[in-house]
């Protein structure tokens, strides 16, 4: 069985058979963000690098990899560090940028 297993991961990148055995998605194990929508008023984000833009109707975050935009009305930035933010509010869209 072992064997099996082995022939079938050459070839693959050590990430690629880690994510596999895991069941991990592989942005999350190379540095990539995590973005969780609770209901329709409030996003968690991980991964952030810094807040781009910060108003009542929009909230735009740069991630390791382009950006996250949160809009909607009466938007807060409820908290923002080691890489985590979290915007509650009136959620209207979630969309992604380069």
């Amino acid at each position: 069985m072992r064997k099996r297993r082995r022939a079938a991961e050459r070839g693959k990148t050590f990430w690629e058979t880690v994510n596999k055995r895991l069941e991990i998605d592989g942005d999350m194990l190379c540095g990539g963000s995590l973005i969780e929508i609770k209901g329709r008023s409030r996003v968690e984000v991980g991964g952030v690098e810094k807040i781009v833009a910060y108003e009542t109707e929009q909230v735009i975050l740069a991630l390791r990899k382009g950006t996250v935009s949160v809009t909607g009305a009466r938007l807060e930035c409820i908290f923002y560090r080691r890489g985590e933010a979290a915007v509650e509010g009136q959620i209207h869209a979630v969309s992604f940028g380069d």
